[in-house]
């Protein structure tokens, strides 16, 4: 009797362990997914809706969506172009109008950075 009893003992604290790691690994996942979920909604607020969707894709596991979005990333000819045309653009134009709505001494400065860039580029 004493075996079954030790037995069901050591079940009993494998369980407990089990479904503690298992609890702790979803609460971690979980804390992931709502961190992705609040930068995708970011990417998306500011026009970067390539990247909104890439990570859109990551959050719910779409596998396939995902690998079709890095292929054509990837397969681009011009890497540089759809890089700044899918990211760099929209991230810089939504800085600049939260910039100048939220913080107008630094887009001043901004402002002084890009007309002494300009007076350059047409010397």
């Amino acid at each position: 009797m004493v075996p079954y009893l030790i037995a069901a003992g050591v079940g009993l604290v494998l369980g407990v362990i089990t479904i503690a790691v298992i609890h702790k690994m979803n609460t971690k996942v979980n804390t992931v997914q709502r961190s992705l979920n609040k930068l995708e909604n970011k990417f998306h607020e500011c026009g970067a809706n390539w990247v909104g969707n890439l990570l859109e894709d990551l959050v719910v596991g779409d596998v396939a969506a995902v690998h079709y979005k890095l292929k054509q990333f990837i397969e681009q000819d011009d890497i540089t172009g759809f890089f700044l045309n899918e990211l760099g653009m929209p991230i810089t134009l939504y800085s600049i109008r939260e910039t100048a709505t939220y913080y107008p001494e630094l887009f001043a400065k901004i402002q002084a950075a890009m007309d002494a860039a300009v007076g350059k580029v047409k010397k």
